[in-house]
């Protein structure tokens, strides 16, 4: 989905909710349905070893964002709950991040079996998108607060890209050198989550979430935590601050990628909610 497709759909979805919460009851712990916009200021560390496909040969470890100097981003994400049944609540939540950067790099790095070497002045494209469906059993159901026990799937879909004009031997002419590598990680996360009314119109909410697994071409593990503060400025509509960090390590040995991928994004977030 570009970024051309995707604001007519979330400004669809955002006054969707609006007219629906017209009819609706509200309140955080009570709420059927839920959508969540807001900015999410993404911080990132990702470390990254491409190994050769044919011939098996290991990969030079790369800090994209220390080797290519990228910086932080502020993206565009998406929440929703919608609660089925008194204990039963379905979770979506999705976002992702495009950046590029090209620099001369000051040593010799083998990936995905090309070899970019000393002083070539090399791109590097990193895409990768984060989708997370999930289903949440309340345990606990007080006046003023909820815990919930949840299962789901969380997938990072990724997509890194080096590519160089680099001189022949000899200094007769230049060669394009270009291998990107691709995946998506489905890794199923177990978790807990609670609400909280701490006084009139405030609320918290926090959740963690874990998981270690090796199937299919995957052996990794994943680790998520956030924390959020809500102030309901309307009964339909509440505005929020919550802080959000989150790690995976995995190693992959699929068709388009072979290699391991240490990733870890945190940051804050602000954002509006409208329930119903």
């Amino acid at each position: 989905m570009t970024r051309a497709t995707r604001w007519p759909l979330y400004t669809a979805v955002l006054l969707g909710s609006a007219m629906a919460a017209q009819a609706g009851e509200g309140g955080l712990l009570d709420e059927r349905f839920s959508v969540g916009l807001g900015t999410f200021f993404l911080s990132s560390n990702t470390n990254v070893r491409a190994d050769a496909f044919d011939s098996g040969d290991i990969g030079t470890p790369i800090d994209l964002e220390d080797t290519f100097e990228l910086e932080d981003e502020n993206v565009f994400r998406v929440d929703a709950s919608w609660r089925i049944g008194r204990r039963h609540i379905l979770r979506a939540m999705y976002f992702e991040s495009d950046r590029s950067r090209r620099k001369v790099i000051d040593e010799e790095i083998d990936f995905a079996g090309e070899t970019f070497p000393i002083d070539a002045e090399v791109q590097a494209d990193f895409h990768f998108d984060i989708t997370e469906l999930a289903y949440e059993y309340v345990m606990l159901d007080r006046d003023r607060y909820q815990l919930g026990a949840s299962f789901g799937i969380h997938n990072a879909g990724f997509r890194i890209g080096l590519s160089a004009e680099v001189n022949t031997p000899g200094g007769g002419g230049s060669a394009a050198l270009a291998e990107d590598v691709s995946t998506n990680a489905p890794l199923p996360v177990l978790g807990l989550r609670g609400r909280w009314h701490i006084a009139g119109n405030l609320y918290a909410q926090a959740h963690a979430q874990y998981f270690q697994l090796a199937f299919d071409g995957y052996d990794g593990n994943i680790q998520d935590y956030e924390a959020a503060l809500i102030w309901q400025v309307k009964r339909h509509v509440g505005l929020g601050a919550a802080y959000n960090a989150f790690v995976t390590q995995v190693g992959v040995d699929r068709d388009h990628f072979e290699g391991q991928l240490r990733w870890r994004y945190s940051g804050a977030q602000v954002f509006m909610r409208m329930s119903f």
